[in-house]
């Protein structure tokens, strides 16, 4: 026989669950997405704008910020 103490933890469990997964897709979906380069306007690649969500640079032109301490 299932009390009301187990009731309420699994619903608890389920609101839980349900909350992490909400904020982990906001966290996705709140970060600015880039189409091209903000140094060199060349297209970011889909691939990199998944690795580096929001990143306003191409590869090429992060890589040269980080050598130059920008």
């Amino acid at each position: 026989m299932v009390d009301f103490a187990d009731r309420a933890s699994a619903q608890e469990a389920r609101d839980r669950e349900d909350a992490i997964k909400r904020a982990r897709g906001t966290h996705r979906k709140t970060k600015p997405m880039h189409l091209s380069c903000a140094s060199c306007a060349d297209p970011i690649p889909e691939a990199r704008r998944e690795a580096v969500p929001g990143t306003p640079w191409c590869a090429f032109c992060a890589n040269e910020k980080e050598k130059n301490n920008d």
